[in-house]
């Protein structure tokens, strides 16, 4: 399979600005990288907020943003021996976490360097369309869970019973939560999740224990009455969705202390930006984001080389719905909007 010397790009040339379809000089991967022909491009809210607010951080302009990519290895570096050139893939292509050289590491381009540790290889059966959505849900779900110092092992889930553990998961309907539930359950955790009634039968579908209506006016005293009842103890939260606004991190907040059963304070994992986080509640909420590069690339390995890799393999992990708005890197742009009225499905361009 030959490697261009050049590919296009959708380009962001300043913060605020339009993307723009440009010619770049094709990378070479690293002694521990791949580099990826793009096929699919699922989009993510952060995607929107970089491109307006520069946030999270870009380290430099012009740039390439987005996170999520399926395609086939194009080449490999000298130390990878777990992907060979051809095989289908599903990769986090983002470049938060590099700031060398950052443009080529962005999704948004039709070729794409990737650490290999966040590769994992796709069947068959899987589209690229399908496996594009799911990168950035496996990381941060498995990003979640090391923040809450959760290990992460995979073993048999069993059903609520006395003092089974639990878990609460806020906007399971989301991507996010989607993916935060699935492995909440492979984990061996019995799941509470919230979600709106549109999303119950799917998230039951995948094994989750209780559902509520978040917008239900009783769903904090549903919650804990229901984990009280079965006896489980639910000192660990993931809120995947929700806005500072709408209360989301406050009901979250609420539910744990009522169910905090020890003197140290239970845990809560924050998907979101929220810009405050309230103090002397006895919960200790932490943004979902991973600093330490030996933590980081553990979450990686596990979420793709241990968990997402085999279980699609297994037929065990349950997709993500989505939609393609497009074909092409042109239109990318239009694809931006269209993710911030996505419920239950991610927005997806192919190449």
């Amino acid at each position: 399979m030959s490697v261009p010397t050049q590919h296009k790009a959708a380009i962001l040339p300043e913060k605020g600005g339009n993307l723009q379809v440009q010619l770049r000089p094709t990378p070479t991967p690293g002694a521990n990288e791949v580099l990826i022909g793009v096929k699919s491009i699922s989009l993510n809210l952060v995607d929107g907020y970089q491109r307006s607010v520069g946030m999270p951080p870009v380290s430099s302009y012009p740039a390439v943003l987005g996170s999520d990519i399926a395609g086939t290895v194009l080449a490999v570096g000298a130390n990878v021996n777990t992907f060979k050139v051809g095989a289908r893939v599903a990769a986090f292509a983002s470049s938060f976490y590099i700031t060398e050289n950052g443009t080529n590491y962005g999704a948004f381009q039709e070729c794409v360097l990737v650490p290999a540790v966040a590769v994992a290889p796709i069947p068959d059966a899987v589209s690229f369309t399908t496996a594009s959505a799911l990168p950035m849900i496996a990381f941060v779900a498995a990003t979640g869970f090391a923040v809450l110092d959760v290990e992460l092992a995979l073993s048999a889930a069993g059903d609520v019973k006395s003092g089974k553990k639990g878990v609460l998961v806020w906007g399971a309907g989301s991507g996010v939560g989607f993916g935060a539930v699935q492995l909440a359950k492979a984990l061996g955790f019995a799941v509470y999740a919230t979600a709106g009634p549109k999303h119950h039968a799917g998230l039951a579908a995948v094994g989750v224990d209780r559902t509520f209506d978040y917008g239900s006016d009783t769903v904090v005293d549903d919650i804990v009455a229901a984990a009280q009842q079965d006896g489980a103890v639910v000192e660990l939260g993931f809120l995947a969705a929700g806005s500072y606004a709408a209360g989301s991190l406050d009901k979250c907040i609420a539910i744990l202390a009522a169910l905090k059963q020890r003197d140290q304070p239970s845990r809560l994992a924050v998907a979101p930006p929220m810009f405050e986080y309230p103090q002397g509640t006895g919960v200790d909420a932490t943004f979902i984001m991973v600093h330490d590069t030996d933590k980081r690339n553990n979450a990686f390995r596990f979420a793709f080389h241990e968990w997402l890799g085999p279980s699609l393999a297994a037929e065990t992990f349950k997709p993500f719905k989505t939609r393609v708005v497009g074909n092409g890197l042109d239109a990318i742009q239009t694809a931006l909007e269209e993710v911030t009225a996505a419920s239950g499905e991610k927005i997806v361009v192919d190449l």
